[in-house]
């Protein structure tokens, strides 16, 4: 049963208990007829960690009610499904095991009333007053697209679909509140949609275990993700078409109770953890979307007298321009409308069996020309019925292992390599095909075609010789078949400036840009430290870098004393400054702000605060009551791991290129991994300078060859951005990335600035091609 969601007036931003504001940023939002400011980072901070100690107590009472799911115990084969699968920490998988205990009783109102009853005399006051509140407010998965930052790494998301079974009447669901520094960190352009598992404290929201989010996906892909899992859990029929989707004009779209799916059958959803970085697929004419709809008919209502389905002719007297028409032995028929290819013309498919006619498009245009196209013989919606990215069909696809009814029928276009003996096709010279390839079978091709894209996007260096052999093919044949890839190339429109790859193949030089932590095969990889055990001489390296002295300080002191605003106590930051455990700016005396007060408060020292702040993002010390205390799972943790933790950290989530300030560099964020290797490539060359120093004007020069959009228009604003470009790469990507880690060195004198890899680059990084 479809429930309907909770609908406000728009014209003024909404907040989600009950009154609006014109100020989405506004300090103040109502709680229950109470108004109320958005709490401090410290008090959201201190109720967050509180659910450490709550949570395994759940946990187990769970077990004892026998409501832990089989899934559980089988999360290993399970995440072995998971794409890049290599990427998932033993955490992350512990994670999810306690998220999936957690839901049988967190998220069903009735159940935590019990387990408050049960398992009360073994909490705090503080933790049990936090469990009894939700018994009346379920935990819940939020699948969400909209995201504003409000204040105090406090973030505004707009969920998607209606709230779960049990939410409260009175707590609005539209625009809630949510304290999250990951999801904080991500509220910009760029970003697209997300899903979260988000607990109530009283007065915001908090986020538990990990944080999806997607650069190709929107609310309605994740709406459509949501109805296949639905819809596939009641039958093994597969994905059926249209299920629970609408047309784009955003009609009952949000009726669809997302949260309530996701938290019924969770595992899919986990599963997209393998598509957060995969972006739009995108064509000559921008995105690539799946606009489709089907209508039931028959030849009976068709206008003519006789009409013959599986007959080209009897289509032909409503339609022109019919291309590639096929019949598969059952009679289903399909063909495309038009002769700018498949990817550019609408799809028709006609299911006998099922008398059901469909219609498809790659884009909105094609969707349009095929309804005009059909308008004679049957009359289709004008909006299709499903409008969804080809990013999430191809995810559907693979994580629920069924495709829907069109795609199948569509299928018959294209048959599978194999289906028969005779597949052999000649491929001829007529139109612009090319010179004739001779008898070569469809199969050979695409192993042909996948060679040499491999080759193009990877850098590998395959002969053709090699790919004849590897292929069953002629030398000719790869040569004839590279031409035509050259062309296609060749005919592609222009895009824009091209970026300068500094020698990178396509695909590294993409995946340095698309995912933060580097991890580009053979150019520049972080090894996986977590379960190695390093030569003393390189474990005594990383030891001895500045987050790892600062941490493993802060792991023997056990806790650190906060003030009741959430800063450590002055006492203790003079103590790490006067040992020298950390300096109080991040490169010595020549940073030194003569404007601040003497060393005392957090604030007053940049680089402990700074610091501080990495290990409690890395989960090594969270805020409790009057102190910072140490997360028991790093207490004995060895060098090598905690060392990755922190390397994780500050490139994942900690906003490194944020400065002191003003505003950040365009790109610097996503652009670490490159240039580590524009700098370990330069100072191996002969370009470096003596002992391998770099100048920095070097890397400078590379970031913005890579984005060229920051090249400015005039030879004055090209000057101007490179100044600044080149302030932030020395003080951020030098100051708050390489030099925590122990990755580069700095040298500075009146006229530039010098940096120069370190043995731990070497060390922790894969970096030879």
């Amino acid at each position: 049963m479809r429930r309907s969601g909770l609908k406000r007036s728009v014209g003024t931003a909404t907040f989600p208990f009950g009154e609006t504001h014109r100020c989405a940023a506004s300090s103040s939002f109502v709680v229950w007829g109470m108004r109320k400011k958005f709490p401090s980072a410290a008090e959201c901070k201190r109720s967050a960690s509180r659910t450490d100690d709550i949570v395994p107590v759940l946990v187990a009472y769970a077990d004892r009610k026998h409501l832990l799911t089989e899934t559980i115990s089988d999360l290993d084969a399970f995440f072995s499904t998971v794409a890049d699968s290599e990427r998932l920490s033993q955490e992350w998988k512990e994670s999810a095991a306690t998220i999936l205990a957690l839901l049988p009783v967190v998220t069903v109102p009735r159940r935590m009333a019990g387990a408050v009853r049960s398992v009360g005399g073994r909490l705090s006051t503080s933790d049990l007053n936090l469990a009894r509140l939700w018994r009346r407010v379920p935990w819940a998965f939020v699948a969400f697209e909209a995201m504003e930052r409000a204040e105090h790494q406090i973030v505004l998301i707009s969920p998607i679909g209606p709230p779960p079974a049990g939410w409260p009447s009175d707590l609005f669901w539209n625009r809630i509140p949510v304290f999250s520094p990951s999801l904080a960190d991500l509220a910009q352009p760029g970003f697209h949609s997300g899903l979260a598992l988000v607990f109530w404290d009283g007065v915001v929201f908090h986020t538990y275990g990990m944080i999806l989010t997607f650069q190709g996906f929107d609310g309605k892909d994740l709406a459509f993700f949501a109805s296949a899992v639905d819809d596939g859990s009641d039958d093994d029929e597969g994905i059926p078409f249209l299920a629970g989707m609408v047309s784009d004009d955003g009609e009952g779209t949000s009726q669809l109770p997302v949260s309530d799916i996701i938290r019924d059958n969770p595992l899919p959803f986990l599963r997209l953890f393998g598509w957060q970085g995969v972006p739009s697929t995108t064509g000559r004419r921008g995105h690539w979307t799946s606009c489709a709809s089907m209508i039931e008919w028959t030849p009976d209502a068709s206008p003519s007298g006789t009409f013959d389905s599986a007959d080209q002719v009897s289509w032909n007297r409503f339609i022109e321009n019919i291309e590639d028409f096929v019949v598969d032995e059952g009679g289903a028929v399909g063909f495309r409308i038009g002769l700018e290819g498949p990817m550019y013309d609408p799809v028709v498919a006609y299911s006998r069996e099922d008398g059901i006619l469909f219609l498809r498009g790659m884009t909105d245009e094609a969707y349009a020309r095929g309804f005009h196209s059909l308008a004679s013989l049957a009359v289709f919606p004008e909006h299709p019925d499903v409008r969804v990215s080809m990013t999430m069909r191809a995810a559907a696809d693979q994580i629920l292992d069924v495709t829907d009814v069109l795609t199948q029928l569509e299928r018959i276009l294209i048959p599978e390599d194999g289906a028969a003996d005779d597949k052999r096709v000649p491929i001829g010279a007529t139109g612009d095909t090319g010179p004739d390839l001779g008898e070569i079978s469809m199969e050979q091709i695409q192993s042909v075609l996948n060679l040499l894209m491999e080759s193009h996007n990877e850098g590998k260096e395959y002969s053709h010789q090699e790919i004849a052999a590897r292929t069953g093919v002629t030398e000719e044949q790869v040569h004839m078949l590279q031409e035509r890839i050259t062309g296609i190339f060749d005919r592609m429109p222009d895009t824009g400036p091209v970026p300068d790859r500094f020698g990178l193949p396509p695909k590294p030089f993409h995946t340095l840009f698309t995912i933060r932590t580097p991890r580009a095969d053979g150019v520049l990889a972080l090894k996986d430290l977590r379960e190695v055990s390093l030569p003393p001489d390189e474990e005594a390296l990383l030891e001895k870098t500045p987050i790892v002295r600062f941490a493993r300080w802060v792991i023997a002191r056990g806790e650190l004393s906060a003030t009741a605003a959430g800063y450590v106590s002055p006492g203790t930051v003079r103590e790490a400054l006067d040992g020298g455990i950390v300096t109080r700016y991040f490169t010595g005396p020549e940073e030194e702000d003569f404007t601040l007060p003497p060393a005392g408060k957090e604030l007053d020292a940049p680089a402990f605060h700074y610091y501080r702040g990495i290990i409690e993002t890395a989960r090594i010390i969270r805020l409790r009551k009057d102190a910072f205390v140490v997360n028991p799972d790093v207490a004995d943790a060895p060098v090598p791991l905690l060392y990755y933790r922190l390397a994780e950290t500050l490139f994942e989530r900690v906003p490194w290129d944020e400065p002191r300030y003003g505003s950040s560099s365009p790109h610097l964020r996503t652009s670490g991994g490159f240039l580590l290797y524009v700098l370990d490539r330069i100072s191996r060359s002969d370009a470096a300078g003596e002992d391998g120093w770099v100048d920095a004007d070097r890397l400078v020069d590379a970031f913005i060859g890579a984005h060229p959009d920051l090249a400015g228009g005039s030879e004055e604003d090209a000057g101007r951005i490179a100044y600044w470009a080149g302030l932030h790469l020395n003080a951020q990507f030098g100051g708050r990335l390489c030099l925590p880690l122990g990755l580069a060195e700095i040298r500075r004198t009146n006229l530039t600035a010098m940096m120069r890899p370190t043995r731990v680059l070497r060390t922790v990084f894969d970096t030879e091609r």
